[in-house]
């Protein structure tokens, strides 16, 4: 089963500097599965940043370009946005 997890990101460089966003996803992705009768070790989970390729530009690009295909394809779509501040700006 694949799950995509859908965040804003934390950091202007990197998307979950103090791992704020990686403690949610576990919790939910464990909620999931405990909700769905599933088994934690036949999930997939789909993160843009671990999913997307980051130093190939073409492939980045394409790969941002079918977001929605990815997103479609997915049996769970999750939204993780606890409270938390942006690294660099401040804001929430």
């Amino acid at each position: 089963h694949a799950v995509f997890i859908s965040h804003q990101w934390l950091g202007s460089s990197e998307p979950d500097p103090q791992n704020i966003h990686y403690k949610a996803i576990c919790t939910a992705v464990h909620r999931l599965c405990s909700m769905h009768g599933l088994n934690p070790n036949k999930i997939y989970v789909w993160v843009d940043y671990l999913s997307i390729p980051q130093k190939n530009a073409m492939q980045k690009r394409m790969s941002i370009d079918t977001i929605a295909l990815y997103a479609t394809s997915a049996r769970f779509f999750v939204v993780v946005a606890p409270p938390a501040l942006h690294c660099d700006k401040g804001t929430m």
